[in-house]
């Protein structure tokens, strides 16, 4: 399986079934879209939960083999939101 971010892509290459980051950024930190505030704070928790809760409802253990990529649509990343995410995820950009 693979994972695949599209960053801030056109309109027209959001595919069905993926994940929206973009979306939640805003709903979960509105002040830092595409970035992480420095610390830890209780919204980039809320972000990450729901975060690792959409990729197991496609991808969990007992769906695995079932689903061959995930895509995750986000804003403009900087550094720390590009590791906040996942280091080693292709980054489409």
């Amino acid at each position: 399986m693979s994972i695949k971010i599209l960053v801030n892509p056109p309109d027209k290459l959001r595919l069905k079934d993926t994940i929206r980051a973009d979306i939640a950024w805003q709903l979960f930190l509105p002040g830092a879209i595409g970035d992480v505030p420095p610390g830890w704070s209780k919204e980039a928790e809320f972000f990450k939960r729901w975060l690792w809760n959409e990729l197991s409802k496609r991808a969990g253990f007992l769906r695995f083999k079932d689903t061959p990529s995930i895509t995750i649509v986000t804003p403009r990343l900087t550094a720390a939101a590009r590791e906040f995410i996942h280091p080693d995820m292709l980054v489409l950009v």
